[in-house]
């Protein structure tokens, strides 16, 4: 990691304009500051090391595509149909009621995009939750009788109303 260095004579009242700017713009891993006396008088100095970014990517550190993707929201009513976002949002009641009950975060029972392949690849089993990424034993062991009642309720409801 790149250090920056950046010095102030003292005992006037420093100007940390610049390395205030500075930090604002970098990602910052650590700031050491240190006071040290020189033949001109002393000088308080801060050395930052900081994460270096290349020019391609954004402020954290990904490239634009993986910056986009990663940090913009995704708004479900637009990939769901009007049906699935109805079961989604029955699914994300009921990912909140067990969290609650667990004292987890809500992301910590399934996240927005599990619960949406959920509805997208109609899963109705264990096994068929267990092919969704980052869907474990360990989830499903303790989660999965919550959503596959309403997701198999939410299927069937469907097929019945599919024209023949």
């Amino acid at each position: 990691m790149p250090f920056q260095l950046f010095q102030y004579a003292l005992p006037a009242d420093p100007d940390l304009t610049e390395l205030n700017s500075f930090l604002l713009a970098h990602r910052v891993a650590t700031v050491q500051r240190e006071i040290v006396t020189t033949a001109a008088g002393p000088l308080l100095l801060f050395v930052v090391e900081y994460i270096a970014v290349d020019s391609s990517a954004g402020k954290n550190g990904k490239s634009a595509a993986a910056s986009s993707s990663s940090t913009s929201r995704i708004d479900y009513r637009d990939v769901l149909s009007e049906s699935e976002f109805s079961v989604f949002t029955t699914l994300r009641e009921i990912r909140k009621q067990l969290a609650e009950a667990d004292g987890i975060p809500v992301y910590a029972v399934f996240s927005n995009a599990q619960l949406a392949t959920m509805i997208q690849e109609k899963c109705t089993t264990v096994a068929g939750m267990l092919k969704i990424e980052g869907v474990g034993k360990a989830r499903t062991d303790k989660y999965a009788e919550a959503f596959l009642a309403t997701l198999v309720t939410a299927f069937s409801k469907a097929d019945d109303e599919q024209p023949t």
